[in-house]
């Protein structure tokens, strides 16, 4: 047998290394494997040997705001600037629009994906506001046509 620790060989009977003192270890007999698929085998559990590494739990929430959105991106605010510059952006007319509707389904930052969400609620309004009034005013225009006049 060669010594595991020291690599000197000595008798197979022997039961520690005589250069180094370590233990032998008996040879374990090795069983054949077979390559045919068993269904009813259950599988193997992940033990402390095996190769298995267990995901690292996420720290808690820091109380620091650096640190904090060191972990957290999603929750990083917004400037002023970047608030006038995505207004800017999502005025435009058909690459706001597309930019709007991907700032509002996506899971970046949430402050951006909220602020998109808000642009498009101020659009609704914009555009019920501008439908009654277009309607005010073809029905005003409608009845000074057939001669109505309110003194």
């Amino acid at each position: 047998m060669i010594c595991r620790k020291c690599g000197a060989e000595y008798p197979d009977g022997g039961k520690f290394c005589p250069a180094c003192g370590t233990a032998a270890v008996p040879p374990q007999p090795q069983q054949p494997t077979s390559q045919i698929y068993q269904p009813n085998s259950q599988p193997q559990q992940p033990t402390a040997q095996s190769v298995y590494y267990a995901p690292q739990p996420r720290p808690s929430a820091p109380t620091d705001p650096d640190t904090f959105f060191r972990y957290h991106p999603e929750y990083r605010p917004l400037g002023a600037w970047a608030y006038f510059g995505l207004s800017l952006l999502y005025s435009i007319p058909i690459v706001g629009f597309v930019f709007l509707i991907v700032h509002s389904f996506s899971r970046g930052n949430l402050v951006r994906r909220s602020y998109a969400r808000s642009f498009w609620c101020g659009l609704m309004i914009a555009a019920i506001i501008l439908v009654i009034l277009l309607i005010c005013g073809f029905s005003i225009f409608d009845q000074l046509g057939r001669g109505y006049y309110y003194y």
